[in-house]
């Protein structure tokens, strides 16, 4: 949603032709509420259906009918590749630079995809890295138990980094997916 925001003005603006956009906004429960989803709901743009969080529409359904899938983020973009599907990742994602998804640098790249009838399926090995990276997890620790991404127990000790340590290990995470 970060993305749509921070380029609706253009795409907006843009001569999108012959593209119609179906947003599948995110069924997680917990961004029902929020301000991004109010937003979404409320656009109202030619060649553009948004589909609000708790619609019984299916996601894999709507990702077999397009010929492009666009994520800005969600498993749902690495899955397309997998499935087959050309993808486009408008956003930054755990999939990042895997080469699972094709990576536009600007908005007219991203519309000149769209609109692209040759853009094919990006990696798909680089979708079946990233599926069995989240299907093992690699190798389990032995001494640390993780409760979430930053937190958890060290033999039996709660560990719980700062809030300045949390913001560093972003930062640094956010660099690396950059490489």
């Amino acid at each position: 949603t970060r993305y749509w925001r921070d380029w609706s003005s253009d795409v907006c603006s843009s001569d999108l032709g012959k593209v119609h956009l179906t947003i599948r906004l995110h069924p997680n429960p917990e961004g029902r509420g929020s301000q991004s989803v109010a937003e979404s709901l409320a656009l109202d743009l030619p060649g553009v259906t948004v589909i609000p969080p708790e619609s019984e529409v299916s996601t894999y359904e709507l990702m077999r009918a397009a010929d492009v899938v666009v994520s800005s983020g969600s498993t749902a973009g690495v899955e397309a590749t997998f499935w087959g599907k050309p993808s486009v990742l408008a956003g930054r994602s755990l999939y990042s630079g895997l080469g699972a998804c094709h990576e536009p640098e600007s908005v007219e790249e991203l519309l000149d995809m769209l609109e692209d009838p040759a853009l094919g399926q990006a990696d798909h090995e680089g979708a079946l890295r990233y599926g069995f990276f989240q299907a093992t997890r690699g190798e389990p620790f032995r001494y640390f138990e993780s409760r979430d991404v930053f937190d958890g127990h060290f033999k039996g000790v709660q560990v719980t980094p700062s809030p300045l340590q949390k913001r560093i290990l972003r930062l640094r995470s956010a660099l690396a997916a950059r490489r």
